[in-house]
C-alpha cells in the first residue's frame, strides 16, 4: 500500500469568531458582541 501525505499551512478562512481566538482572547469576543450584537458563541 502507498500512503502519500501533504501538509499545508494557511490562513483561515473561518470568520474569526469561529476560531479558537475568541477563546484566547475574550477581549476581542466582548468588542465584537458590543459592536454587533451578536454571541460569538452562536
Amino acid at each position: 500500500m502507498k500512503l502519500s501525505w501533504i501538509g499545508v499551512d494557511c490562513g483561515s478562512a473561518d470568520h474569526p469568531m469561529n476560531t479558537s481566538i475568541r477563546y484566547k482572547k475574550p477581549e476581542i469576543a466582548k468588542e465584537y458582541r458590543e459592536k454587533t450584537g451578536l454571541d460569538p458563541e452562536e
